[in-house]
């Protein structure tokens, strides 16, 4: 079966409504009530079919705003990875980054600004980022 065929299947039909309700019929990133909803996965797990994730793996966004995530996605992930190996950080700043986002993306959500200056305080800090990591680990994140 395709993937275009999966997504006429009715497991995936109820789920991109339990998607939408979710999210209130809004686009996540725009904010749009008026243009045409997509359901989005943020992430693909090979083996599993577009219905078999968690709620939190998925996101409503508007078709333009889904156009420019699927394919200006890619793209930024390669840079952000490019500037990472490029960059000398050694893998405990990577570690931190990763805790970071993991972190502090339940207090800040998508306020990479807050996120990225806790950050760097933590990451000045021996104690706060102890408490980071044994946290973290408390929580199996």
């Amino acid at each position: 079966m395709t993937y275009q065929e999966k997504l006429l299947d009715p497991r995936w039909q109820r789920k991109r409504l339990e998607i939408f309700q979710q999210d209130d019929w809004r686009c996540q990133k725009c904010g749009s009530l008026q243009n045409t909803l997509h359901a989005h996965h943020l992430y693909y797990e090979k083996g599993r079919e577009p219905w078999e994730y968690s709620m939190d793996a998925y996101m409503t966004l508007c078709a333009s705003c889904h156009q420019e995530e699927t394919i200006g996605r890619p793209l930024e992930e390669k840079e952000l990875l490019d500037a990472l190996r490029r960059g000398g950080y050694f893998h405990d700043h990577l570690f931190a980054l990763s805790l970071a986002l993991h972190y502090f993306g339940d207090v800040c959500g998508k306020d990479l600004t807050t996120g990225v200056s806790i950050l760097v305080r933590i990451m000045n800090d021996e104690k706060l980022y102890a408490e980071l990591v044994a946290r973290c680990a408390d929580e199996e994140l």
